[in-house]
C-alpha cells in the first residue's frame, strides 16, 4: 500500500470540506511520511478545555437534565439468547450477536 498516495488523498479530499471553526490539533504528520517522534502540545494534555475554559465550568446541570441522563443510564437490555439483562453498551459487545450461547 503507497501510505503517500493515501495520505495525500485523506488530506486533499478533507481541505475541499468547509469547516468553519473545526480543528484537529491531535493530528500531526505520519511517521511513515517524514514526521517526527516529537508530541503535539494540544492534545491530551486537557490543558485547552480544562478550569474556567470548560463551557460547563461553574454551571450546573437543570434537574431535567439530570433525570433524563439517569434514566439514560439506568436503562436495561436483555439477550434473547442468554437471557442475560445488562447496560444497552455492554449488552450489544458481548451479547445479540456475539453471545457465547449462540455458537
Amino acid at each position: 500500500m503507497n501510505y503517500s498516495e493515501a495520505y495525500k488523498s485523506l488530506i486533499s479530499t478533507r481541505q475541499l470540506i468547509n469547516h468553519s471553526g473545526y480543528t484537529e490539533l491531535h493530528h500531526i504528520k505520519p511517521k511513515s511520511l517524514g514526521g517526527g517522534d516529537e508530541k503535539n502540545p494540544n492534545y491530551g494534555n486537557g490543558a485547552k478545555i480544562s478550569g474556567d475554559r470548560n463551557p460547563m465550568y461553574g454551571k450546573k446541570h437543570s434537574e431535567a437534565t439530570r433525570a433524563k441522563i439517569a434514566d439514560k443510564a439506568a436503562r436495561k437490555i436483555n439477550c434473547p439468547h442468554c437471557g442475560r439483562i445488562g447496560s444497552i453498551s455492554n449488552m450489544k459487545r458481548w451479547h445479540f450477536d456475539n453471545c457465547k450461547k449462540l455458537k
